[in-house]
């Protein structure tokens, strides 16, 4: 069975760690071959995904594209990239949960958007207004359809919502941008805002989050999803440490017991006492789990 997945994914973090943050970004973006693009923190890969870090007041944000997240889970790194998050302090500001689905998207965009504007869609417990639902139609690019093109419910400009629901005929944009005809796809992407409570856990299996909002107006939830929990935070994909030696270090010594190392090395003779203890650790891994 197609299970939903996660199509786009942005993290905030206080700017005190806006270092970190933008370390993340340049690592994975680097393990990817992508390239700078434009200003500062914008990475783009050959395939034509990106990352795109910010920093605006207090909080510093990082956002993987669709195309992104998909390369790294091709290159089996998605699991360090968000343990790598989630050794940040950070909140998931934006998680998108899509699913393709094999179907003629034409008559489902139909019944959607008749549903939406007369106010028979909950994504949440309050109904989306009807006036906040929009569509957008065209003739089909392949032959034997009626009028397709994408649905919101509600659209984003309408405010700041917990989440949103776009759905849309993926083979019409496929062949629009001259891609190959991949047949009859219907895509629908539901998405959590800020206020929604998704968690790095939710961007690895999105499963229950999607059809939390999606479910029942939109798509009945099979048999066997679990109830999502919103707002905590379960991920334990593993840790995470930069490949370069001196940043991997560098990384080590954020965390609580690297601030009492340091601590301990400010005292006469302390430099040496640590470079002692270090050699030993990487001797004989006399701590459990720690390397560098």
């Amino acid at each position: 069975m197609v299970k939903p997945f996660c199509d786009r994914l942005t993290v905030s973090s206080p700017t005190s760690h806006n270092a970190a943050l933008l370390d993340v970004c340049s690592e994975f973006a680097v393990q990817l071959d992508a390239k700078p693009e434009g200003p500062k923190g914008r990475w783009l890969l050959p395939e034509g995904g990106t990352f795109f870090y910010q920093s605006r007041g207090r909080f510093a944000a990082l956002e993987a594209s669709g195309r992104a997240l998909s390369a790294l889970r091709a290159a089996t790194l998605f699991g360090d990239y968000l343990g790598a998050l989630g050794a940040l302090p950070h909140r998931v500001t934006r998680l998108d949960a899509t699913l393709d689905v094999a179907k003629p998207a034409a008559p489902f965009l139909r019944d959607l958007y008749r549903k939406g504007v007369k106010g028979q869609i909950r994504l949440s417990r309050k109904p989306v207004d009807g006036t906040e639902v929009v569509q957008y139609l065209g003739a089909p690019l392949y032959p034997g359809g009626m009028d397709t093109g994408t649905v919101y419910v509600p659209m984003r400009r309408f405010g700041s919502k917990r989440q949103y629901l776009t759905a849309y005929d993926k083979r019409q944009e496929r062949l629009s941008k001259g891609y190959p005809d991949p047949g009859d796809l219907l895509r629908i992407e539901a998405s959590a805002a800020r206020d929604k409570g998704a968690t790095l856990a939710d961007a690895w299996d999105p499963e229950p989050l999607f059809y939390d909002i999606v479910s029942p107006d939109v798509l009945d939830k099979p048999a066997g999803v679990p109830v999502w929990v919103p707002a905590v935070e379960t991920w334990t994909g593993g840790g995470y440490k930069p490949s370069e030696p001196r940043r991997r270090l560098e990384w080590a010594l954020e965390g609580s017991l690297g601030a009492e190392l340091l601590r301990l090395a400010s005292y006469p003779g302390g430099l040496t006492d640590l470079q002692l203890w270090l050699d030993s650790v990487h001797r004989g891994r006399v701590l459990a789990g720690v390397s560098l």
